[in-house]
């Protein structure tokens, strides 16, 4: 799977973005964004697993399952 959007990278990174004149994070129509040059993080809602950097937390709680599918893929599904 291939995330290629333009705010793509910010929500994996958990930064937020703002518009470019009044750096408030609800932009005006068609005004391109830029990062928060206060450096501020998303804030994820709904709980959960809902969080930055969730394909890294995925690896590190699946790690033995994924293994173990790449295991059987290598050995032909045996």
């Amino acid at each position: 799977m291939i995330w290629d959007t333009p705010d793509a990278q910010y929500h994996y990174e958990g930064k937020l973005m703002v518009d470019s004149e009044t750096f408030s994070a609800w932009a005006r129509p068609d005004t391109e964004k830029i990062m928060d040059p206060k450096n501020r993080d998303l804030v994820f809602h709904g709980g959960g697993l809902r969080d930055d950097h969730w394909f890294n937390r995925m690896i590190e709680r699946e790690e033995k399952e994924l293994i173990k599918g790449v295991q059987n893929i290598v050995n032909g599904g045996k």
